[in-house]
């Protein structure tokens, strides 16, 4: 079972390409097989100013309501195990 089939209920993946590029951002989600719903922003969009975006990827988990509930400190595979353990 994937992380997309055991929460699709719970919660909306969304990758953003925050490269200038579209395309880089474009390879970069093929190569690694990204779920979800793919965005590009560029890499100065107020999105990633404003949530502090430093290295791809990052994991955040935010409210309907838009509230930051969960910002890892790294991006490996144990943090996003660490935010999914909010959904369950």
């Amino acid at each position: 079972m994937t992380i997309i089939d055991k929460y699709q209920d719970k919660v909306y993946f969304v990758s953003i390409n925050g490269f200038d590029s579209f395309e880089l951002g474009k390879q970069i989600v093929e190569e690694n097989g990204f779920i979800g719903i793919k965005l590009h922003a560029g890499k100065n969009h107020p999105m990633l100013v404003d949530y502090n975006v430093q290295y791809y990827p990052t994991y955040y988990l935010i409210s309907p309501e838009g509230k930051l509930i969960y910002k890892p400190v790294d991006y490996y595979q144990k943090e996003l195990n660490n935010v999914l353990k909010y959904l369950d």
